[in-house]
């Protein structure tokens, strides 16, 4: 926050140099060179003016901001300091009071006679004088326009009059007559202007253009905009309340900005609608005219893409070290001019925020930022794949703990695989495990890590949901930092993904025949109508032992639930390593090589068919009926490569 006048006109000098460039492509440096663009810039705004009548308080915004930067070149030469007085901020220099916001606003409406060439040059003679003389404005030095000498050295016009009056009757009857003459004309030109603005006013309106002089309507302006741009205030303390802190936005270096595209497209799921969803704080969002620069920050934790099964919404969650108001800024492109919205923490004891981005196209790509006062952090997305998609790319792997070096190395290779394909700029299904224990310590050390730059472009940029693991223990903050809309009496949940349905199972919830968790999945599996149905849960029906045994509740009791159900695929995790095992028609797959101790996989357990003692992803890809999956280790070797069809 500005602390004094002086700070807050050079924030708004810093505004307008920016927008030029970045608008406009003209360069400002606070040169008299310079000059010459920012008479550019009013030029353009005066031709505007003339063309499309622009509003009144469009005008004032403008002058605020390009009045500022003329200000702070006159500062930069020739020092003073800026007043804020009842109607406007003028600057004094030497005594003497200038206007260059008025001098601009003059500029806009009336043209080249108010130049601020001219006008500099008109400063730079009264500052000569003052150099050679110490005199602020001699009387021999024209006053500059809505300039004004704070110490007068007497008015000889005044004084001829008063001697004249004293001369005589007729010198009298002249000076009266001489005044009524004045007085008359003054009253012809107001009434002539009064009449011409009314006529103009009256004429046919013409669409006003967005773009006035690189600025909105003030309804649309990003909140640095509003403020800077408002009608003059009578306070330091009024001008300052008005100033957001954090209003700047950003994008974050480890994050890729030119993801590609994917022609998936989806609509809301029909999955019964969960009954504990988190609740996110959705302050009405605006459009944000223009891209203000900053600077990239590593986040605490985030910026975290979650979905939550309505295609026209994407969550972020991210974490700071201090509770203030961030901006999330999103768009098409990386002028992010669909939305912004101010966003407060969700959780004040640990300065925890999300935010769902709201009304997407399905199947389209966003760019979004989160932005805290100069820093900032950013990626990308694509809009979940409209319902009649029949294509669809997505991930899976787990038990990333313990190693999240060797995490991060899998990531970038996610990382990689997206940019190259971009149809798998999705999800990554996560069976669990995510980190040692589920403690603040493992989180930053394991996942977090300012380190895992690959790790938090994968975040930022793909949807990572997933089961809980026995290593999240009671969940506590992973369902803080993965708020998913668990269903009430445990973690699972499901959801639609253009041709796909998802369900992903609590293995430490009750799912024995009878259950809640079981009658749930029985009514969620019967009512989809999706092609592919996948049930991701941490501890596998089949796998190749070595580590951890089959989980016999899940043989017993789920097996013949997803058989009835026709579900296509199983995806678990809990032994670290990859295996792939047959079960009366359902692929039952261990993705547990996300970065965990490995363990040795015994390829003759029961059902097997694959194994592998590596690091590993799947890769999978959905075309119509049938799905084709390639499982990658951390060399980047292919270890194995399957097709299923319905």
């Amino acid at each position: 926050m500005a602390t004094n006048v002086n700070d807050r006109m050079q924030q708004i000098a810093e505004y307008a140099v920016r927008i030029a460039s970045d608008k406009f492509g003209k360069w400002l440096d606070y040169t008299e060179n310079s000059l010459e663009n920012l008479e550019a810039l009013l030029q353009q705004a005066y031709e505007q003016n003339n063309a499309h009548g622009i509003p009144e308080e469009a005008i004032l915004k403008t002058a605020r901001v390009w009045g500022g930067y003329l200000g702070e070149i006159i500062r930069r030469k020739w020092g003073g300091e800026w007043v804020l007085n009842r109607t406007e901020i003028d600057l004094i220099i030497h005594g003497t009071s200038y206007s260059p916001i008025h001098q601009v606003y003059q500029r806009i409406k009336i043209g080249e006679t108010f130049g601020v060439k001219k006008y500099f040059a008109s400063i730079l003679s009264e500052e000569m004088v003052f150099k050679d003389t110490g005199v602020a404005i001699s009387s021999s030095t024209p006053v500059l326009p809505h300039s004004t000498p704070l110490k007068s050295n007497g008015n000889r016009v005044v004084n001829y009059f008063v001697n004249y009056w004293k001369s005589g009757t007729t010198a009298k009857i002249l000076t009266i007559l001489v005044l009524i003459i004045a007085l008359s004309c003054c009253c012809l030109s107001l009434f002539l202007i009064y009449n011409t603005m009314t006529s103009s006013m009256n004429e046919t309106a013409i669409p006003i253009p967005s773009d006035i002089a690189g600025l909105e309507p003030i309804s649309t302006l990003h909140p640095l905009d509003r403020m800077t741009l408002i009608p003059p205030t009578n306070t330091l303390e009024e001008l300052n309340a008005l100033e957001p802190t954090n209003s700047f936005t950003a994008t974050d270096t480890t994050v890729p900005t030119d993801t590609p595209t994917t022609t998936n497209t989806v609509s809301p799921s029909s999955t019964p609608t969960p009954t504990n969803t988190p609740t996110t704080s959705n302050p009405m969002a605006t459009s944000t005219p223009l891209t203000i620069p900053c600077t990239a920050v590593v986040l605490t934790k985030g910026p975290t893409l979650i979905y939550t099964g309505d295609n026209s919404k994407m969550r972020v969650f991210w974490q700071w070290t201090s509770n203030v108001t961030f901006q999330m800024e999103w768009g098409t492109d990386t002028n992010y001019s669909l939305g912004n919205a101010a966003v407060n923490p969700n959780d004040s004891s640990t300065h925890l925020y999300t935010y769902d981005i709201s009304s997407l196209t399905p199947g389209t790509k966003y760019a979004y930022r989160v932005v805290t006062g100069t820093q900032c952090s950013s990626g990308t997305f694509y809009a979940a794949p409209d319902s009649n998609a029949t294509n669809l790319k997505f991930i899976s792997y787990g038990d990333t703990r313990t190693n999240g070096n060797i995490h991060n190395g899998l990531a970038g290779q996610v990382v990689s695989l997206y940019k190259s394909d971009p149809a798998f700029q999705t999800l990554n299904i996560h069976v669990g495990d995510w980190v040692t224990d589920d403690s603040n310590d493992a989180w930053i050390t394991e996942w977090f890590a300012p380190a895992y730059t690959n790790l938090r472009t994968q975040d930022a940029n793909i949807a990572d949901i997933g089961v809980r693991g026995n290593h999240e223990g009671e969940a506590t903050l992973w369902t803080q930092y993965w708020p998913e809309p668990f269903k009430s009496d445990g973690l699972y949940w499901s959801f639609d993904y253009g041709p796909a349905h998802f369900v992903l199972l609590d293995a430490y919830t009750d799912f024995e025949v009878g259950s809640a968790q079981y009658n749930w999945l029985k009514e969620d599996l019967a009512a989809t109508t999706k092609t592919w149905k996948f049930v991701a849960i941490h501890e596998p029906g089949w796998s190749a032992g070595g580590g951890e045994e089959n989980n016999t509740t899940f043989q017993t009791d789920l097996q013949p639930l997803l058989q009835q159900n026709g579900v296509a695929m199983v995806l678990a995790g809990h032994n670290h390593y990859y295996a792939r095992a047959m079960v009366n028609g359902i692929v039952e797959l261990t993705v547990g090589g996300g970065g965990a101790p490995l363990y040795t996989p015994d390829p003759s357990q029961p059902n097997i068919v694959v194994t592998s003692e590596t690091y590993s992803f799947g890769e999978f890809s959905i075309s119509g009926d049938a799905l084709t999956a390639k499982v990658v280790n951390n060399s980047g070797a292919t270890i194995d490569t399957f097709t299923v069809t319905k």
